[in-house]
């Protein structure tokens, strides 16, 4: 799936980065709240929510509402799993056995809580990992995941050139 980065012309901020359809949903949405909302938009929305509108329309709208839009650039990541971890918080640990869970991709310069959320996404970790919870170490070819309380190693993910 497409991502993208919507820049506001008016806060000169990016948002969050959500598809072309959420944003176009969202902004008019905003738009139907209004005391008396444009008849226009009002179809358009119902056009997006039915799936019907294609990406040069949203793309328009987005605009339309003070943003530019642009692909997010995002990097094929390797999943390895430590599966067999022995050891202890005291003494260390060592990474007995590891598997490759699959592939990943993730937006270029994606911070911690970000690389957290594509692993929960990806089904790897619960709905309970957070950046309180994980360790992240980015080494950019290598992003190492630990227990934050333990230290245990759980995971990695390896750049694909």
């Amino acid at each position: 799936m497409k991502k993208y980065k919507f820049y506001d012309l008016q806060t000169c901020t990016y948002s969050a980065h959500n598809t072309l359809k959420e944003l176009t949903e969202m902004l008019l949405a905003d738009a139907e709240k209004e005391a008396n909302p444009n008849k226009e938009d009002m179809e358009l929305l119902a056009k997006c929510r039915n799936g019907e509108m294609t990406e040069k329309e949203m793309k328009v709208i987005i605009e339309k509402y003070g943003y530019e839009v642009e692909e997010a650039k995002m990097i094929k990541y390797r999943l390895i799993n430590y599966f067999d971890v022995w050891g202890n918080a005291n003494e260390g640990w060592e990474v007995n056995n590891l598997c490759e869970e699959g592939i990943l991709e993730i937006e270029e310069n994606a911070n911690d809580e970000e690389l957290i959320e594509a692993l929960k996404d990806f089904g790897f970790f619960n709905d309970s990992a957070n950046i309180n919870t994980v360790e992240v170490w980015d080494e950019f070819e290598m992003v190492e995941f630990f227990d934050k309380k333990t230290h245990c190693p759980l995971c990695r993910l390896e750049l694909i050139q």
